[in-house]
């Protein structure tokens, strides 16, 4: 009896161990022998056997069994778990009907709902032919595994554990629709009907979004590269200690933004010069940097040639990095400073730099002939 209760506590403790260091193990563990059963299962209907849980414990082996019909029984377990697994479930049930599925509809449509529906973007409506797209609390990470090309090792990773949920659901369900013993209510038919038609629906999702990010990964990168980099810009401005006590924060989490300063702050302005009673942040990424540097310049000579307030701080943070030129021009424009920064904590560093920069000098006398960090 000790030895049970030995045996029985060390399986116990690898299960802990493993649902605690190791879940992912423990699920293709139980994934495993959940296959491994209904396999038995329908062996066990093919040669007529009669298992239980008590016959397997007091006579796993029948004595009516000679060696070559176990041999029979083994080899025809195998054959049946290749066929069963390998043909059934993952070619007729699994591949072709999302294949065939994942043939219809646009695709990008369905990638962009996905974004919607994790919080990598945010759109205005789901029902709209051109919806409009902001990025949203998590378009940096998706961004960056963009980046690195790991996106298909995440998708690959949800699709295989996706499809094996899927599988291990209908062949399931077949099984307890042929079994003897167990009886379904119809409304228990009806709810492992919808739950297998949700885990397919959002398989061929899965397949879609796979397909269309494979081809066109690129594409991907220049459209959502300068949302995550506009967040980032956001996120470094509320960090800022500087701007978040002394200006209003702003509400849209990126693109340009105006922020003021606060009403309590507005007050000791003449005790306070240094500070700018508004500032414009303009958040300007570009995949190409000499082009970007060609609209740069662009937009900084059409400024040049407009009033400028002189109250307004105009902050451009950017990845262009500046040349000679850009230089110059931002330094012979009021009001205005540029940041080159490629990402968050240089964003971060730069912000710190400028205001330090602002606070040291009078802000009427020295910003205003422009400067750069």
């Amino acid at each position: 009896m000790s030895k049970i209760i030995i045996v029985y506590l060390c399986i116990m403790y690898n299960l802990a161990k493993l649902l605690t260091d190791e879940p992912e193990k423990l699920e293709r563990l139980i994934i495993l022998f959940l296959k491994l059963l209904i396999t038995f299962t329908a062996t066990a209907l093919v040669f007529g056997y009669d298992i239980s849980i008590s016959s397997l414990i007091d006579n796993p082996i029948p004595k009516t069994y000679s060696a070559s019909k176990l041999v029979y029984f083994f080899t025809s377990l195998i054959l049946i778990w290749f066929f069963l697994w390998s043909v059934v479930a993952e070619l007729i049930l699994y591949e072709l009907p999302v294949w065939l599925c994942s043939r219809t509809g646009d695709k990008r449509r369905t990638l962009l709902e996905m974004l919607h529906i994790l919080d990598v973007i945010k759109m205005n409506s789901l029902f709209t032919d051109k919806p409009i797209i902001r990025p949203g609390k998590y378009i940096i990470p998706f961004t960056e595994v963009l980046k690195e090309q790991q996106e298909s090792r995440f998708i690959d990773k949800s699709t295989s554990r996706l499809r094996q949920y899927y599988i291990i659901s209908i062949a399931t369900f077949i099984l307890l629709l042929l079994v003897k013993d167990i009886t379904l209510s119809c409304g228990k038919i009806i709810g492992c009907v919808l739950l297998i038609l949700l885990l397919f629906k959002v398989c061929v999702y899965f397949n879609k979004m796979k397909s269309y990010i494979n081809d066109n990964s690129e594409e991907l990168i220049r459209e959502f590269e300068p949302m995550s980099y506009s967040r980032k810009v956001h996120s470094a401005i509320r960090e800022n200690k500087t701007i978040s006590e002394n200006y209003q924060l702003p509400q849209s989490g990126w693109g340009k933004e105006v922020i003021n300063l606060k009403p309590e702050i507005s007050e000791l302005l003449p005790t306070r010069k240094y500070f700018p009673k508004q500032i414009k942040f303009i958040p300007a990424f570009h995949w190409n940097n000499t082009l970007g540097q060609e609209l740069m310049m662009d937009g900084l000579s059409k400024r040049s040639k407009k009033d400028v307030n002189l109250d307004c701080l105009t902050l451009f943070i950017s990845n262009i990095s500046p040349t000679d030129t850009m230089s110059a021009m931002v330094m012979s424009q009021k009001s205005i400073v540029y940041i080159y920064a490629n990402s968050e904590e240089e964003i971060f560093s730069g912000l710190e730099e400028a205001f330090f920069k602002i606070k040291k000098q009078n802000f009427n006398k020295e910003i205003t002939n422009g400067g750069s960090v």
